[in-house]
C-alpha cells in the first residue's frame, strides 16, 4: 500500500470520526433541548395551578391583621411575575412564529438583551435590579414577622450563592430554551414564596 493510499485513508477516517462525533453531539444537543422544552411546559402547568391556590390564600389574608402587607406582596409578585413573562416573549419574538425548540439552543438573542462587551445592557441591568428590589421589599414587609424568611428569600433564584456576577452566572452563554425554562422556574419561586408567606400569617394568626 502506497504511502498516498495510506494517508487518503487516514484523511477518509478522520472525516468519518469528525462526521460522527458531530452527529453525537447534534444529538445530544437535541435530547438536552428537549428536556428543557417538557420542564419549561410543566413549569407553565405548576405555575398555573399555583394561581389557584394563591388566590384562596388571598381571600383568607384579607381576613388578618397583615391584609396591607399581603395586599403590597400580591401587586409586586404580579408585576415581577408580569416581568418575567415580558422577557420571555421578547426572547420568543427573535425566534419568530414557529416557536420551535430545536431554534433555541443558541444564546446569541439572550446574549445581545442583557449583556454588552463590557457589562450589562439597559435591559440586563433593570432586571437585576427588578430581582434586588423584590427580595428587600419582601424582607422588609415580612421579615420581622415570619420565622426563616430572610434566608428563604436569599434562597431565591439562587442569589444565596456567592458569585461575583450573578446575571453572568446564570444567563451568559446559555441556550435561549435554558433561560426561558429559568424565567419560568422564576415564575414559580415567586409563587412559592407567596405560599410561604401566607400560609405562614395564617399560623401566626392562630
Amino acid at each position: 500500500m502506497s504511502k498516498r493510499t495510506i494517508l487518503l485513508l487516514i484523511i477518509g477516517l478522520f472525516f468519518v470520526g469528525a462526521y460522527y462525533i458531530w452527529t453525537l453531539m447534534v444529538r445530544l444537543n437535541n435530547e438536552v433541548t428537549d428536556a428543557f422544552k417538557i420542564m419549561n411546559e410543566k413549569l407553565i402547568i405548576v405555575n398555573t395551578q399555583a394561581e389557584n391556590r394563591l388566590d384562596s390564600l388571598y381571600v383568607i389574608s384579607s381576613q388578618t391583621d397583615f391584609s396591607h402587607k399581603t395586599d403590597s406582596l400580591k401587586v409586586i409578585s404580579t408585576e415581577l411575575d408580569n416581568y418575567l413573562e415580558s422577557l420571555k416573549e421578547e426572547l420568543l419574538k427573535t425566534i419568530g412564529e414557529n416557536k420551535d425548540y430545536q431554534t433555541m439552543s443558541g444564546s446569541k438573542s439572550l446574549d445581545s438583551l442583557f449583556f454588552t462587551k463590557t457589562g450589562y445592557t439597559k435591559k440586563g441591568q433593570e432586571f437585576l435590579d427588578k430581582i434586588i428590589t423584590y427580595e428587600k421589599t419582601v424582607k422588609s414587609l415580612f421579615g420581622d414577622d415570619i420565622k426563616n424568611l430572610n434566608s428563604s428569600i436569599e434562597n431565591m433564584f439562587y442569589r444565596n450563592r456567592k458569585v461575583d456576577d450573578w446575571l453572568s452566572y446564570h444567563f451568559k452563554g446559555f441556550p435561549l430554551v435554558a433561560a426561558l425554562t429559568k424565567l419560568t422556574q422564576m415564575q414559580a419561586d415567586i409563587s412559592a414564596l407567596q405560599e410561604k408567606v401566607l400560609l405562614a400569617i395564617q399560623k401566626v394568626e392562630e
